[in-house]
């Protein structure tokens, strides 16, 4: 189900981004895509699933969120503004998700101080959508620089920097929690462009459950590991 929900996201967003190229039926296309997506998310959230089974899934994103929280208090023990991008709150899936992550940021943080602004797609303001296909423009995060200015780093729940050229002199620290495969984080991280990444870990059992009490790092490294560069 959530393969679908994935497919019919990635599709919301491609039409978004072309809707110039499209013309006048890129709204109507839009509008079905979205009606369709939370139609499928409320179908996965009652339609069979255990409350259990969702509650598993936040505590991985949860558990997520710490790990790169706690990256930051290490990395940045200042604390500073840090830049969020995320899968937004457009149905009660995605709000599950992102409240999911950005409480196991704030957990991670510890006593740092940090300064959390988000951005992601809502169902009051669309206009927000900054996902990509594939990856993020380095363009879309010079712009948020140049607006917040003295951006200590950026966390991205929604996939990689789009690696173009050699990377920005200015670039600020760039986390991907959002899971990329290994050799790409590799890549990434030697490239200078990423800090540090969340990645899958080799032959993981995706029917493996946390035990009760587990903490965020138990829970964590069922499924992840955090890859920095030259680790």
């Amino acid at each position: 189900m959530w393969l679908i929900m994935l497919i019919l996201l990635v599709a919301l967003i491609g039409v978004f981004w072309k809707r110039r190229e499209i013309g006048a039926s890129a709204n109507p296309i839009m509008a079905v895509l979205a009606v369709v997506t939370i139609l499928v998310s409320l179908s996965s959230l009652f339609g069979g699933r255990r409350s259990g089974a969702v509650q598993v899934e936040a505590d991985f994103y949860r558990a997520v969120g710490a790990k790169i929280g706690q990256a930051l208090a290490a990395d940045f023990p200042e604390g500073g503004t840090v830049l969020v991008l995320h899968a937004g709150r457009i149905n009660a899936t995605f709000n599950k998700m992102t409240s999911a992550y950005l409480e196991g940021m704030k957990k991670g943080f510890g006593p740092v101080a940090f300064q959390i602004v988000e951005e992601g797609p809502s169902p009051d303001n669309p206009d927000s959508l900054i996902l990509m296909e594939h990856a993020i423009p380095p363009t879309v995060v010079t712009q948020r620089m140049q607006q917040l200015g003295g951006l200590k780093a950026v966390v991205s729940f929604i996939g990689p920097p789009e690696a173009v050229g050699p990377r920005p002199a200015n670039w600020p620290a760039f986390y991907v929690g959002g899971q990329v495969d290994t050799e790409q984080a590799e890549r990434l991280l030697n490239m200078g462009w990423v800090k540090a990444a969340v990645c899958y870990r080799e032959n993981v059992d995706w029917n493996a459950q946390p035990p009760r009490r587990a903490s965020d790092d138990e829970i964590f490294n069922i499924r992840y590991v955090l890859r920095r560069a030259g680790s």
